[in-house]
């Protein structure tokens, strides 16, 4: 039965990260059209930085809901391990498209939202099943 849990929350990870990451690549790419008289940098710094801001929020809610959902062990997993896929993804955009400081700000908001959310329910969580 573990091995069915881990597999279900493995493909729920990888196919939750997928939709997101595919869906906002598709917004960012329907608000930002590409005018041909703009640098192809320009416009690909606005993509990023929508995708860096967006994915990123999308990714901390997703962990959020996953360490909330301690009930269903399996599912809850699975989407916290989506919401993590989806914040590696919006690093990269953000260290390779957006300005230093959304950089900082979007890895100090992940730390200090991840550091919280794992003492507040995973930590409380270990110590009264100690109990």
């Amino acid at each position: 039965m573990a091995l069915m849990k881990t597999a279900l929350s493995i493909g729920i990870a990888i196919i939750l990260a997928a939709l997101v990451l595919y869906s906002t690549y598709l917004i960012s790419t329907e608000m930002f059209k590409q005018n041909y008289d703009q640098p192809y940098r320009e416009y690909m710094g606005n993509v990023g930085n929508f995708l860096s801001i967006s994915n990123g929020v999308i990714g901390i809610l997703l962990i959020a809901l996953g360490i909330f959902m301690k009930k269903y062990e399996g599912i809850g997993s699975g989407i916290l391990g989506g919401g993590v896929l989806i914040m590696v993804y919006s690093f990269a955009w953000a260290f390779f498209s957006a300005e230093r400081y959304i950089r900082i700000l979007l890895l100090a908001v992940a730390l200090i939202v991840l550091i919280w959310f794992g003492y507040k329910k995973l930590e409380k969580g270990a110590i009264a099943k100690e109990r």
